[in-house]
């Protein structure tokens, strides 16, 4: 069982509410490594800032993290700086492909997924580059795009 907590500009006091409750994990969205990037994907202004921010005050605190990323057509060259990023924090990486709708049902999101020849590339690249496992996710993709 999980929670999802929306962490926003209320940084430092959810931080303190965090460390006094110490979560098994916190998985924190990283969309980018460049504010370009990470703009381009939130389409609001500031929000790379504030991500690493809230990212640095949960570290300060020492809360276990996780870094997760939704890789997309306008993120994906920037992945692997991700995982090196969440590497050199000593932190555990996953990334994920599937795009999901918006709440309010929209589709577009799904507009700036990647083909599933590029799911797999991405995939073996990651099992072969960094050693680690290929991902479960793969079945779920093809069925996805092949749903007619």
């Amino acid at each position: 069982m999980g929670t999802n907590l929306r962490y926003s500009n209320r940084t430092s006091r959810v931080a303190d509410y965090l460390a006094e409750w110490r979560p098994f994990s916190v998985a924190i969205t990283l969309c980018g490594t460049s504010k370009d990037t990470y703009g381009s994907i939130t389409r609001t202004p500031g929000p790379f800032k504030r991500c690493r921010r809230g990212f640095d005050s949960l570290l300060r605190r020492k809360i276990p993290l996780c870094l997760k990323t939704m890789v997309m057509t306008l993120n994906r060259n920037e992945l692997f700086q991700i995982k090196e990023y969440a590497e050199e924090l000593g932190l555990k990486f996953r990334f994920d492909p599937t795009l999901n709708p918006r709440l309010d049902r929209s589709k577009t999101p799904r507009n700036l997924g990647l083909s599933p020849e590029e799911v797999v590339k991405l995939d073996l690249a990651e099992q072969y580059i960094l050693r680690t496992p290929v991902r479960l996710s793969i079945p779920v993709i093809f069925n996805e795009y092949t749903r007619v």
